[in-house]
């Protein structure tokens, strides 16, 4: 699958679970955070795009995702880059 389509699928994923996704220039690579109440996904907008798939991937939970339809290689992508957790 194209990085791109990635990119697009783990974003529709992210606001499924309600997590609200915005790049912007950081000086990290991202995280997850709350912010009022809500849960926010900060990316570094300059990240390639290749970067921004991991950090999302990461940031997910992967807790309530086995009764969701996934693409499998979104699965995957997000299983794969918590391997270390």
């Amino acid at each position: 699958m194209i990085p791109e389509r990635v990119l697009d699928l783990l974003e529709d994923l992210a606001d499924k679970l309600g997590i609200e996704l915005r790049y912007s220039i950081l000086d990290s690579d991202g995280g997850l955070c709350k912010v009022k109440g809500r849960m926010v996904l900060m990316v570094d907008l300059n990240l390639p795009i290749s970067e921004k798939i991991r950090v999302i991937a990461r940031c997910l939970p992967r807790d309530g995702l086995e009764n969701m339809y996934i693409p499998p290689a979104i699965r995957a992508t997000i299983e794969r880059e918590n391997e270390d957790s």
